[in-house]
This record gives C-alpha cells, structure tokens and sequence, in this order.
C-alpha cells in the first residue's frame, strides 16, 4: 500500500484519471468487484506498474551489494532461488543446465 500511495503522490494525473474511471464504472454507493475488471483497465494498469514497482515475492534477509554495472551500492535481499532448465548464454555467460541461481529484483533494474 505504501508503494500505491508513493505512485499517487508523485503522480496525481494518474489518480485523477483512475478515480474518473472509477466513477464511471461503480456508482457511489457501492465498492467495485471483480465483474467490474474488464471495465476498469486503467487500474488494472496501475496495479501492474505497482508490481513491477516493488516486487513482492517471498524474500530473504537483507544484505549489502553493488550493482556491477552502475557501482550503486545499496542493501538488496536475497532472491528466491531458481534452476535453469535448459543450457543459455545470457549477456556472453554461459549458464548450464541445472545451474541453480538466485535473482535480484534490484540488480535487474540496475
């Protein structure tokens, strides 16, 4: 919810246009549902962005690294560990199969 309320600060155009759209779909008197979805795309837009905003997925304790390629040094937190299913090449670096990795949400947006 912060990050909701961070968004609507910093752009008060999108809540604006989100209540508008808000008010054209559900009448004053009662709170919107889920048949009221397709008619709402602009929210669920914003409700996008907020996930691609602050990533909520199951993480662990926080630690301090730096990003490689700006040298931002900042505290992330360990991401949930997955396996790669099949041989890559990701930016020149070959991953095997198997290879179990973990991602940070941060590093990737570095």
């Amino acid at each position: 919810m912060s990050t909701l309320f961070l968004a609507l600060m910093l752009y008060p155009e999108v809540q604006k246009r989100a209540q508008a759209e808000l008010d054209s779909v559900v009448s004053r008197d009662r709170l919107p549902t889920s048949e009221d979805k397709p008619r709402l795309p602009y929210i669920e837009a914003i409700c996008k962005e907020l996930l691609r905003w602050h990533v909520v997925t199951p993480l662990g304790n926080s630690l301090s690294s730096t990003c490689m390629r700006t040298g931002d040094s900042s505290p992330l937190r360990k991401g949930v560990p997955h396996a790669a299913a099949e041989d890559d090449v990701y930016r020149g670096f070959f991953i095997p199969k198997g290879l179990i990795f973990r991602s940070y949400a941060r590093e990737a947006l570095c």
